[in-house]
């Protein structure tokens, strides 16, 4: 008998993440943000442009979590928690840092992550 999570399918765009505490969850959504750069300016003596340099920011992501519920026990998604992400939505290792649960009638539970990529 196959996963059950891969008889429905994830759709495009998901997958399965497995977290370090919930466990198997899938993720709806997954959306990497681009680093923002930081830019050092020097300017020459009288204050004119001179020279600037340029360093890549933090990469971030957020994605919308299906959270698991078993008809009794809501898992909820931990701040802290680390997540891999596959090679196709940006790979490496990645920390909850955010998260806002929704609650919606007819709807399951899910909640908003808020992410930022684990350097070391």
């Amino acid at each position: 008998m196959s996963a059950p999570f891969h008889n429905e399918g994830v759709g495009q765009g998901g997958f399965i993440g497995v977290f370090s505490t919930a466990g198997n969850v899938i993720l709806e959504s997954w959306a990497k943000d681009t680093p923002s750069s930081h830019i050092i300016n020097q300017p020459d003596q009288y204050g004119g442009p001179l020279k600037w340099a340029g360093v890549a920011g933090f990469e971030t992501a957020s994605a919308l979590a299906q959270l698991p519920f078993d008809g009794a026990t809501l898992t909820e998604i931990l701040l802290g928690e680390t997540v891999d992400a596959p090679a196709d939505h940006g790979g490496g290792t990645w920390v909850v840092i955010g998260r806002s649960e929704t609650f919606q009638i007819g709807d399951y539970f899910k909640a908003n992550l808020s992410l930022q990529k684990k350097y070391n």
